[in-house]
This record gives structure tokens, sequence and C-alpha cells, in this order.
């Protein structure tokens, strides 16, 4: 496994630009025309495996896109696509670092996207069906009041909604006034 490792803080914007530091200049360019929406990562170290195009992000892991999602953990696996060259040689497939498929973040996992909050111990970013499937825990989510605990919770990035599954358990967290109120 070839692999190249950097310590000391890691950021990389649009996705990948801190691993295009010691790559060839094809696939900075795959970077910027596969990758329309801005992704910032900071990472306390990178370890970067060429063969099976993995990139391993340990220590305070923070994920952030164009629209304001953040999704922090305290350790991430990226897996890149892989894009054929344009012209024929020894190297068949070009790594498109603007090509993620998945993002899957572990240890304390915490997503922020507008008014909900969630909290986990794993997170699947999957950008072929644009959903971040949030699991152990287990997960809870959070809005204004109401907590909402299930197994397993599922963010539509597109629509901007949850999905709890199955059995899911609310809780409200209620002012004084609020409950003296609702139980009158």
């Amino acid at each position: 496994m070839k692999q190249h490792a950097m310590g000391g803080r890691i950021t990389a914007a649009l996705i990948g630009t801190a691993l295009l530091l010691s790559v060839p200049p094809r696939a900075a360019v795959a970077a910027s025309a596969t990758n329309p929406v801005p992704v910032r990562i900071n990472a306390e170290q990178l370890k970067y495996d060429y063969e099976n195009n993995i990139a391993y992000l340990r220590g305070n892991v923070v994920v952030r896109d164009q629209p304001g999602r953040v999704l922090s953990s305290d350790n991430a696996t990226i897996y890149f696509g892989k894009q054929a060259q344009a012209a024929p040689d020894a190297a068949a497939q070009n790594v498109a670092f603007g090509n993620v498929e998945r993002i899957v973040a572990v240890g304390t996992v915490r997503m922020v996207d507008g008014n909900y909050r969630v909290i986990a111990d794993k997170a699947v970013w999957s950008k072929l069906d644009n959903k971040i499937v949030l699991t152990g825990g287990p997960p809870k989510a959070m809005r204004d009041a109401a907590i909402i605990s299930a197994p397993r919770i599922i963010y539509d990035l597109t629509s901007q909604k949850l999905q709890f599954q199955p059995k899911p358990t609310i809780e409200y967290n209620l002012s004084p006034e609020e409950r003296t109120r609702l139980l009158r």
C-alpha cells in the first residue's frame, strides 16, 4: 500500500486540495471539474492510500460545505472515485479528487445543518444518494425543544429532511411555564 502521511493541522479546500500537494497536476484539474460545491476539511493528521484512493483523517475532523453544513468527528475515512485518464498510459486510472464517493465519520460525530443538530457514533455521507446516515449511540436529533432518537437517522441533503428508523422516541425539554400551560 503506497501511502503519504502528513502531520499537524490539515485544511483542505475544494475537497482534497490538501491531498493534491503531492499528486500530479492532472489530478488537480479533476478536482475542480468534478466538485461544483466547495467543501473544506480540517483534521490533525492525514494519511492517503494512493492504490485504493482512500484518505484517512485523524483527530478533530471537521467537514464543511458551502451551504453551511458541518459534520465533525474524531476520525474519518474518505473514499474517492476513479476517472479514466485522457491519454492512455501505464496507469489506466487516475484519482478524481473532487469525486468523493462517501465519507465515513466515527467517534463523537456531530452534524449541524440550519436548525438541526444531530449527535451519533457514526455517520456515512454518501454522495451517490446525497444522504447522511447516522447510527450508534443511539443517534439523537435536536431542534428547538425537541429531541428525537432512533437507531438510525437518515438526513436527506437535497430535501433537508430527517427520517427516523425504526421506532423513534421523542422528548421535549419544556420550560416550567410551558409545562404548566400544557398540564392545565
